[in-house]
């Protein structure tokens, strides 16, 4: 490999040990504080507090002269380790995208924390804490650029395919910055408020906020002696601002989150920033992207609004680094196709032989549908005794209704299809949704069946990729005809081994 391919050995960014006492301060800011509050005054807390600290920190330092980095036969080499020493090689073409992260403070000083991602394990395969931005750049720059001559290397042997990928994914390069009005659109999902009103909620009772005097007393001098027509503006005000409460919450997440969202691709790569506080970057390889996800919520639909989502063969996403999921959060539908094309040219949805399921299939939801009534209303007869009872008489018919409306419309809302471009699944009553497994990404493919469903010759057919994580299956297709799932799975089969990528796939019946 050439000079320009390789680079020495490199430490981390000397602010990393500043870095690493704050990390310190703030796990034993609690211990410390104690200490002061609770000694005598001739005592030195301050002593305490550096035997806590003073050790780690040395500690720290050692480790940051005994940690390096550096590039060389295509392989990105990390040695550290104090006592245990520990050198990986990690091999170009196996990184899969390369995240950086930074806070307030990363940024005063042009720094950040940057992660290598690969398929192969569920946590990062080598985090470097700090990094200058320069350093970061040329190390992203490096790794990419090598990755593709090692692929390239190894197509040596057909060039007609390198071309035939080269031409797949192109070259356009954009730039695209969502503003804040459409990012808006996005904050005005209730679930996502009302989960976090819901933790504060939580916290709030166990300091025992709800049971005190002052609080309690200012809500009995309220109602006291009110009328109903007290009582009820009461509640219609206690209703719209809980309302406003949960939208504002999510508003206030969304924007923390995903302030300033800047979609970039550059020759192969896409390139994602974003964050208010914590600004983050992911580098998507476009040929290593496994699985499209296109989104849209009612409020969505209702302006013509989609949110896409995309894993690479990565796909370990936590809830420190859920932007890693996004393409584009909020993008106008006239603008899919373009964006879509830009993961793979040959992505169109319009003109699709959908497939839908059988009505036995849609039976058997109902009939599921059915028994979670039954056990969602029997269950408060053996806590509420009668009032358990009038809740059985009362809730069941208006539980059965709902729940076996929800199940017919999923039913008709599931679809599948088979594409040159790769297998879709179309589902989602409120979001609804349409996932792409993109061809040649398949890593296993499974049918399992319960006795129920090989009495009605049925199966749940599924399809997971190398980035299905923690998230699950990629295609999961319930009471899919046995015949079907088969065929199916016959086909990708097919065109796995035609296209050579059928090595390590994992089959199972």
């Amino acid at each position: 490999m050439s000079s320009e391919r390789n680079l020495k050995e490199q430490r981390l960014h000397p602010s990393s040990l500043a870095f690493s006492l704050l990390k310190y301060l703030r796990q034993f800011l609690a211990p410390i504080a104690l200490m002061f509050f609770v000694s005598k005054e001739s005592d030195s807390w301050e002593i305490y507090g550096a035997f806590i600290v003073l050790p780690l920190m040395l500690f720290e330092a050692w480790r940051y002269f005994n940690l390096r980095y550096s590039i060389a036969n295509g392989e990105l080499i990390v040695r550290k380790g104090v006592f245990f020493k520990n050198v990986r090689h990690i091999p170009l073409e196996r990184i899969q995208s390369i995240d950086s992260s930074q806070n307030f403070l990363h940024r005063m000083l042009s720094v950040a924390d940057v992660r290598v991602e690969t398929a192969g394990n569920t946590e990062p395969e080598a985090e470097l804490r700090v990094l200058s931005i320069e350093a970061r750049d040329q190390l992203r720059g490096i790794i990419f650029t090598g990755a593709r001559t090692s692929k390239a290397a190894k197509d040596t042997s057909n060039d007609q395919e390198s071309i035939d990928e080269a031409e797949r994914f192109g070259q356009e390069r954009f730039e695209f910055h969502l503003p804040a009005a459409e990012l808006a659109l996005l904050g005005l999902n209730p679930f996502k408020g009302l989960a976090i009103l819901a933790v504060g909620a939580g916290i709030a009772g166990q300091v025992g906020i709800f049971e005190n005097a002052t609080f309690l007393g200012f809500f009995h001098v309220l109602l006291e002696g009110a009328s109903f027509a007290d009582h009820f503006s009461y509640a219609v005000l206690a209703v719209f601002g809980l309302g406003l409460a949960i939208l504002t919450l999510s508003l206030l997440a969304t924007f923390t989150i995903l302030h300033d969202f800047t979609l970039t691709r550059d020759e192969q790569e896409f390139r994602v920033q974003c964050g208010l506080f914590t600004r983050r970057t992911t580098t998507i390889p476009i040929g290593r992207v496994q699985y499209v996800l296109v989104k849209s919520n009612p409020v969505l639909r209702a302006i013509g609004r989609s949110s896409i989502q995309i894993e690479t063969a990565g796909g370990k996403h936590t809830p420190d680094d859920q932007t890693q999921k996004w393409l584009m959060p909020v993008v106008r539908n006239e603008y899919l196709p373009s964006l879509l094309s830009a993961i793979d040219p040959t992505i169109v949805l319009h003109g699709l032989g959908w497939h839908s399921l059988t009505h036995l299939a849609g039976r058997r939801r109902l009939y599921r549908a059915l028994r979670a009534s039954l056990l969602l209303a029997i269950v408060p007869c053996f806590f509420l005794e009668t009032w358990g009872a009038l809740a059985l008489a009362v809730g069941l018919p208006i539980v059965t209704v709902l729940l076996l409306l929800f199940a017919h419309k999923s039913h008709r809302a599931i679809a599948w299809a088979a594409a040159p471009f790769g297998t879709l699944l179309r589902e989602g009553v409120f979001t609804k949704s349409v996932g792409i497994v993109l061809a040649g990404r398949p890593q296993a493919i499974t049918l399992r069946s319960s006795p129920f469903d090989r009495r009605h010759s049925m199966v749940t057919f599924r399809i997971d990729t190398a980035g299905a994580g923690a998230d699950g299956h990629k295609i999961k297709i319930e009471y899919l005809q046995r015949d079907v799932a088969e065929a199916l799975r016959d086909q990708l089969l097919f065109d796995l081994e035609t296209k050579g990528q059928s090595d390590g796939l994992v089959r199972s019946s």
